[in-house]
């Protein structure tokens, strides 16, 4: 694989997790009630504008065909001070993001250019998308559903947060990188 510019390297450092957000179904819960917490971010910058029609076109040349992005969410309780612990253990998964040649008219805007994405997700299911914004809010939207049982709730006030890394190898047109943020806590009353 060819080695990316500096514009790629630069790319990959400007790639973050925004809008990282923690949404629980309760504020407030009874001892023996779990509570679901949905966490949910978009990845944004270099890594999103690059993945483009233009970048496929190339990749696809350079036989560059899948981006593969690695995620690990964690849910975590803060204790005293500034000291966390996880509630649950933190997930792993997988998206792709593959390239391929396609022969639908509404997807191309010339001959010379067939190449379109499609999304494989988490349990491999492949989605294919009519717009190019479209596929790429799903493949770098992340919304993930995370239950705290019963057992794991204190009376009291119980402050969550969320984690969330990202890892993704190099390309044609992004350097290998990571990057990583965490959610601002809610509060959880346990009556």
């Amino acid at each position: 694989m060819p080695s990316p510019t500096s514009e790629a390297r630069e790319l990959g450092r400007t790639t973050k997790i925004e809008g990282l957000t923690c949404i629980a179904s309760t504020s407030r819960a009874r001892p023996d009630q779990a509570v679901d917490i949905k966490v949910k971010f978009q990845v944004r910058g270099g890594l999103y504008d690059v993945f483009n029609r233009s970048t496929w076109q190339q990749a696809y040349e350079s036989h560059d065909t899948l981006l593969r992005l690695m995620f690990r969410i964690g849910l975590y309780r803060r204790t005293s001070g500034f000291v966390s612990s996880a509630v649950v253990k933190p997930v792993k998964f997988v998206r792709k993001g593959r390239l391929y040649w396609t022969r639908n008219p509404d997807l191309t805007d010339n001959i010379t250019n067939r190449i379109w994405a499609f999304v494989v997700t988490e349990d491999g299911a492949p989605k294919i998308f009519d717009s190019e914004r479209d596929l790429r809010d799903s493949l770098f939207g992340i919304e993930r559903i995370f239950s705290i049982p019963s057992t794991s709730l204190k009376p009291g006030k119980n402050t969550y947060f969320a984690h969330a890394w990202l890892k993704w190898g190099r390309h044609t047109y992004i350097e290998k990188g990571s990057t990583s943020a965490k959610s601002e806590p809610i509060v959880i009353n346990v009556e």
